[in-house]
């Protein structure tokens, strides 16, 4: 198993195959796990660990705080995200990479491409975050929480219904 240390965190990563470096960003939310790529969605059937090295020398990451990566008690963003895997390209010596995202991965890997856009070579982004039904489920969360907050009184309707709109 490979590791390096980035902002002081260890963080497990693998690389294989051989052609223009492809930095991936896994899927599976906040548990974005190398193994994400091999059992997520429809990523057993296109097994890109072992298909996409036939031309991609493929760097995939557990992400800080997820599969056997650290982590620390500190404020994130994506910008967070993308400096570790920066870090990361910096560590095996890479300057330029493919970029790709699944997922919860996507917003890591745009914020990558917008942080560091000399680095990216192109970007893909596959399924970005959960996609339609996450949206209505996050839409119902949303109302959930207006629903909450007008029983306690927190705020008027008006108020919430406009913040509803910008959702």
């Amino acid at each position: 198993m490979s590791y390096t240390k980035i902002n002081g965190i260890n963080i497990h990563y693998e690389v294989r195959g051989s052609g223009p470096p492809l930095l991936m960003m896994a899927p599976g939310g906040f548990d974005s796990t190398i193994e994400k790529w091999r059992n997520a969605g429809v990523w057993p059937g296109v097994r890109p660990l072992e298909t996409f090295t036939e031309r991609y020398t493929c760097i995939a990451y557990d992400r800080r705080e997820a599969g056997l990566s650290g982590g620390k008690v500190e404020r994130v963003s994506w910008a967070s995200y993308a400096h570790e895997a920066m870090g990361l390209l910096n560590h095996l010596g890479i300057e330029r990479a493919f970029i790709m995202g699944g997922c919860m991965g996507c917003s890591t890997a745009a914020a990558f491409a917008v942080t560091y856009p000399e680095a990216a070579m192109g970007l893909v982004l596959h399924y970005p975050v959960g996609g339609v039904r996450w949206r209505l489920n996050g839409l119902g969360r949303f109302q959930a929480h207006v629903n909450y907050a007008k029983e306690l009184g927190l705020a008027s309707g008006v108020e919430l219904a406009k913040e509803k709109k910008t959702f």
